[in-house]
């Protein structure tokens, strides 16, 4: 769970370049007394289970050895690119006291593990996180199926979320999976780097985010971090510096024109939770805001923008000190935040002698910049509406489809997708960041038809349009299996696979033919066909041994056609 005192100052117009600032806002840590973040009924169910588990899977006494955990955060790790931890345990679990393993403030009262956040629900969306067992260990509890998308606190909520028994008697919990995420079952021996599942935000959560907790086997509560206020070894195979201890840096900026019913702190946070695209284009009297989430910033740090417009003609910049906001309240006794959030918002100046032109936004802390958009486009022309091109996917019937909507944007970025007719032969899934990629479910009976779905699109301004997408149902019977004449990519077996998967496809002519990889950012990954091949079936395997756990996308092309599908790594 996430906790953060919600700051909101009041009205002020200040000329800002471009904008005409309008409000300000933030979020830092809290420390309070509320409750863990796993319900008691939970928490009760996982011990309940634990002890059925012991009387058919006793521990062996004779074991001294104790249990070492690697990072339970997959791509990239705890302090990753764009991870970052945000709350370690409380070692003083009296109420009303609280302190971290270096005796400082990264925690909330009675918090029981280490808490480690990723960007957006686009990332989670997409299954580029996966959640690792910290060691060898045998699964002993799961639970699956719960809403994942909780930005506010319930404490009725309960987790999606794995807990393994390990050999020297001490289980981790690894709480607040995506839905359908969980990937072991109870009883199930896994090793050390195993996924388990994929972060999310179900449970008591305000964040996409992993919690893990270390416990002995009498419940009791394990700090696996080393330090001057917890002086127990260290429980790690390799224990990283604390947060506080590296360097200053901007996890995310954006600087957007999604417009919001009301500028709070809970709508924006929800936009940038949304993944919110930097916007790009506007008209004088538009709504703009720019968040950033700082690490380790330090009393008297000045945040500032700066913009410029392109031709030199106008620069104009707005800084602001936290720490010397009286409607911050930073205690003076606290150096830095190990981690906190900021937002402006503006309205795009109506004196076009001023705002039109081509601008460039950079967002400074001190004299250092982190983070800037380049060529935001101010000027009198009317949004254009996102588009989706009309396109025809061949579909072997009774087989599943993997997509992506062919959405465009000609002055901004696609950025939701929603079904708004189902098709009539098959079955239709949006999935992915922005809901952008799909699956489609041929029925059997559907060879011979046509099918459609029509989707709605959003743009950065919220601006909607709807397009059509087809899908042309072929059959291939007795005859084409052994004469082919359909180009198809049939669905990977097995899919999930670790590490091997075969590829079986059929290409309808004579043409120059392509197979290729590509991970989930559309990075080339491996060729696997690269030739001129004739009319038939092939079949190959992919070994994805040297990469780590993912999404991945394998592409057909024979001539003038195009098929893709998505793999599913899971080690």
């Amino acid at each position: 769970m996430l906790k953060h005192i919600v700051t909101v100052m009041g009205m002020l117009t200040i000329l800002f370049g471009q904008f005409n600032i309008q409000g300000k806002g933030g979020y830092v840590p809290t420390q309070d007394n509320r409750s863990d973040c796993v319900s008691p009924q939970q928490r009760q169910e996982m011990q309940n289970a634990f002890q059925e588990f012991l009387q058919t899977h006793p521990i062996n006494s004779s074991r001294d050895d104790t249990t070492f955990f690697e990072d339970p955060q997959g791509n990239g790790g705890m302090f990753g690119e764009d991870h970052l931890i945000i709350n370690y345990v409380d070692d003083n679990q009296s109420w009303n006291f609280w302190v971290d393993y270096t005796c400082f403030y990264t925690v909330y009262d009675n918090h029981w593990g280490t808490d480690i956040i990723i960007p957006t629900f686009w990332n989670m969306d997409e299954m580029i996180t996966p959640i690792l067992a910290a060691a060898d260990g045998i699964v002993f509890y799961t639970h699956d199926g719960e809403f994942d998308r909780n930005l506010t606190l319930d404490y009725s909520n309960v987790a999606n979320m794995v807990a393994l028994l390990h050999d020297d008697g001490t289980y981790t919990g690894y709480l607040h999976m995506k839905k359908y995420s969980v990937a072991v079952a109870v009883g199930e021996s896994v090793s050390m780097g195993d996924t388990l599942g994929f972060v999310g935000s179900s449970g008591i959560s305000t964040w996409p985010h992993l919690h893990f907790e270390v416990n002995n086997g009498n419940y009791g509560l394990i700090d696996p971090w080393h330090g001057d206020c917890n002086t127990d070894p260290s429980r790690w195979v390799d224990q990283y510096p604390y947060l506080g201890e590296y360097p200053q840096d901007v996890y995310d900026y954006y600087s957007s024109g999604v417009p919001l019913p009301a500028m709070t702190n809970f709508l924006v946070n929800q936009a940038v939770s949304e993944n919110a695209p930097r916007s790009k284009h506007n008209n004088e009297g538009d709504i703009r805001w720019s968040h950033v989430f700082i690490r380790n910033l330090a009393w008297g740090d000045t945040l500032r923008w700066l913009q410029t417009r392109n031709d030199g003609g106008a620069e104009f910049e707005w800084w602001w000190v936290p720490s010397e906001d009286p409607n911050i309240n930073w205690p003076a006794y606290l150096e830095y935040y190990t981690w906190s959030w900021w937002w402006i918002w503006g309205i795009v100046d109506n004196d076009t002698s001023v705002s039109y032109g081509t601008w460039t936004e950079r967002f400074y802390i001190n004299s250092t910049v982190f983070d800037s958009l380049t060529n935001i486009v101010v000027d009198g022309e009317p949004n254009q509406l996102p588009e989706i091109a009309p396109v025809v996917f061949d579909v072997e019937a009774g087989e599943t489809f993997y997509g992506e909507i062919p959405s465009s944007d000609a002055d901004g970025t696609p950025w939701r997708h929603e079904v708004v007719t189902d098709p009539t032969w098959g079955m239709f899934e949006l999935q992915g960041g922005y809901q952008r990629k799909f699956a489609y479910t041929s029925i059997s009976g559907a060879a011979g038809y046509m099918d459609s779905v029509i989707i709605a699109v959003y743009d950065d301004l919220n601006e909607m349009n709807t397009g059509k997408i087809y899908f042309n149902n072929i059959s291939v019977g007795i005859e084409d299996e052994l004469t082919p004449h359909s180009f198809a990519l049939q669905p990977s077996y097995p899919n999930p696979f670790n590490p091997v998967t075969t590829i079986r496809f059929s290409v309808a002519a004579t043409h120059a033919s392509h197979l290729r990889v590509y991970d989930i950012s559309g990075r080339l990954i491996e060729t696997l066909v690269n030739e001129k091949l004739n009319p038939g079936e092939y079949e190959i395997q992919w070994h994805a041994g040297q990469n780590a756990s993912g999404v991945f996308f394998v592409e057909l092309v024979s001539g003038n056609q195009r098929q893709v599908q998505k793999l599913l790594l899971l080690k």
